[in-house]
C-alpha cells in the first residue's frame, strides 16, 4: 500500500529535493557530501535511531527511499531538515535558493 502524504508534505518533499539539486547542481560534490554526512551523523547522535530511521526527510537528506510509515515527517528545531538543506542550498547558491524559497512562498 502507497504512503499516504498530505499535499503540504508532498510539496514540502518537492521543495527539499529541489533544495538538494542545488547543492549538487547535476554533480556529487564531496564537499555537499561531508555536510550532509556530518548532519546526519548529528541527527544519531542526538535522536534514538528509529526516529531518526522513521523521520521522512532524514531520507530525502541522505537520498534514500522510504518505503514504511513514518513517526515524523521532520525533526523539530535546529534539528530540522528543511532548515538544514535551506542554509546548504543557500550556501552553495545563494541567487537560486532563494528562487526556489519564493517559489515555495507563492504556492
Amino acid at each position: 500500500m502507497p504512503i499516504q502524504l498530505s499535499r503540504e508534505e508532498r510539496e514540502t518533499i518537492e521543495y527539499c529535493h529541489a533544495l538538494r539539486e542545488i547543492v549538487f547542481d547535476e554533480r556529487w560534490d564531496i564537499e555537499a557530501l561531508s555536510l550532509i554526512c556530518r548532519f546526519a551523523d548529528e541527527l544519531h547522535a542526538r535522536y534514538p535511531e528509529d526516529e531518526v530511521r522513521t523521520c521522512r526527510l532524514y531520507h530525502v537528506l541522505i537520498g534514500s527511499t522510504f518505503d514504511t510509515e513514518h513517526r515524523r515527517f521532520d525533526l523539530p528545531g535546529g534539528d530540522s531538515v528543511v532548515l538544514f538543506l535551506e542554509r546548504l542550498a543557500a550556501q552553495f547558491d545563494p541567487e537560486r535558493a532563494e528562487a526556489v524559497k519564493a517559489s515555495r512562498r507563492n504556492t
